[in-house]
């Protein structure tokens, strides 16, 4: 546990990952920000004491992932007189397992959420609850994915996603992978 730190409601973080803005972050509990992540919370929001990034229990970013809020303007600063951009925060939903490599630039995702290896979740896209999206994926700009859906590249169209529904037996299944990551087992993730 040398290269980890641990703070008082379980959160595991790596001494490798990068931070920044950490006061503009809040986390619940029990998550796991493994080695070369990147979260950034250091951006400004239309609402200055909100949140940049918030997340809930047990979500797991794997290695080398990236947490950042959605540029969703720009705004004149009235000292400098320079345009800074304008972010939304971005919500993530307790037992959310993003795995490695992959970009969340998302507005929300819901609870009980799998991002695949090296997939990204293009700038204001909003996922619902009980999603699992496949490795590779790029879900547009501003798309709404619905809850218990699948989600993976379109076999006919490149750029394009296919959405498919979920078994409701998944809810379960998502939150059992995220506690097994936690605990630093390797899950089964076949179908």
């Amino acid at each position: 546990m040398a290269d980890w730190i641990e703070t008082s409601n379980g959160n595991r973080i790596s001494k490798k990952a990068t931070i920044t803005g950490s006061q503009r972050i809040l986390i619940a509990g029990s998550c796991l920000i493994r080695e070369n992540c990147v979260v950034e919370g250091n951006v400004r929001t239309l609402e200055k004491s909100a949140s940049a990034i918030s997340m809930g229990r047990f979500c797991m970013l794997g290695r080398a992932s990236v947490v950042k809020p959605a540029v969703i303007g720009y705004k004149t600063d009235k000292n400098t007189g320079k345009s800074v951009s304008i972010h939304c925060p971005l919500v993530m939903n307790s037992y959310t397992l993003v795995k490695p490599g992959a970009q969340i630039h998302c507005k929300r995702m819901g609870s009980r959420v799998v991002v695949g290896a090296n997939s990204i979740l293009a700038r204001c896209c909003t996922i619902g609850d009980v999603v699992i999206i496949e490795d590779d994926v790029v879900v547009p700009e501003n798309c709404y994915v619905p809850s218990f859906s699948r989600v993976r590249r379109h076999s006919e169209w490149p750029g394009s996603i296919d959405i498919t529904p979920l078994n409701d037996s998944m809810r379960q299944v998502i939150e059992n992978w995220c506690k097994q990551e936690y605990l630093g087992m390797t899950p089964d993730y076949d179908d």
